[in-house]
């Protein structure tokens, strides 16, 4: 504790000395864009991270993917995308999968992806006997990934540790809404009974709750879900960048 608090004080004291001398500094959502505020930083500008709507859309075929994975058809797929690390909070999704396993039998959870953690996360997933109700399947190569979006019906973001989410987007692009944390950028990037639910961090049992309701009303979710993700296009994206480039260069006009 004393070593974090001498670290938090010093790293606050050189980001703000790094940041003041440049005339912007961007950051990918209001939430950010906050914290850096109540430390006295006033040049920020909001340009979110971009998702590209036409490598993840409602369009692809995530069949092949789900007859890899040995699912059925009447089965339904909670799935997590990202680091597996301690800090993505992956053992409230897990526990959230042990509740949902009493209530409905045909629910599973697939988490993609690697990290420091994947031991610790497979052994706890034993340990609640979870047994095929969840399947780690690694790491996923770019042509995979939208394919398993495809195939899922939910993402599940149990994280406290996001500044923006762009597994998020891509999510609500592939048309599937997203159960996360409410927390930094996904309370910001989350609207409850829209393109998705949130749920108290770290509370496993609202988690699992949150689930189930998407899950009885994915029709609508889906559609939210994209119309909230184009306004992160690429092209909408690059023109609020632009934007930001064009105010900085009239503010020197105006000086010189």
């Amino acid at each position: 504790k004393t070593l974090k608090k001498f670290t938090s004080k010093y790293l606050w004291s050189y980001t703000k000395f790094f940041y003041r001398k440049c005339d912007k500094a961007i950051v990918p959502t209001k939430t950010i864009e906050e914290l850096l505020a109540k430390q006295g930083m006033k040049n920020i500008e909001v340009v979110p991270n971009s998702v590209d709507m036409k490598r993840f859309n409602t369009k692809i075929n995530g069949d092949t993917i789900r007859a890899t994975l040995g699912l059925k058809d009447n089965e339904r797929v909670v799935l997590y995308v990202g680091r597996i690390s301690k800090e993505k909070r992956i053992e409230v999704m897990l526990k959230a999968a042990k509740v949902l396993s009493k209530k409905r039998d045909n629910v599973k959870f697939v988490i993609v992806g690697t990290g420091p953690a994947m031991k610790y996360y497979m052994t706890l997933a034993n340990k609640l006997k979870l047994g095929d109700k969840v399947k780690f399947v690694g790491f996923a190569s770019e042509g995979a990934l939208p394919k398993y979006y495809a195939m899922s019906d939910l993402l599940c973001m149990p994280s406290t540790f996001e500044t923006q989410g762009i597994v998020a987007l891509e999510a609500m692009a592939s048309g599937k809404p997203v159960v996360g944390s409410d927390y930094l950028a996904l309370k910001e990037m989350i609207k409850n009974n829209y393109n998705g639910e949130k749920f108290k961090a770290g509370d496993y049992l609202q988690c699992a709750s949150k689930i189930e309701k998407v899950l009885n009303n994915s029709s609508v979710y889906k559609r939210n879900a994209v119309a909230f993700a184009s306004g992160f296009s690429v092209p909408k994206v690059t023109d609020r960048l632009l934007e930001v480039y064009n105010k900085i260069l009239n503010d020197y006009k105006a000086i010189y």
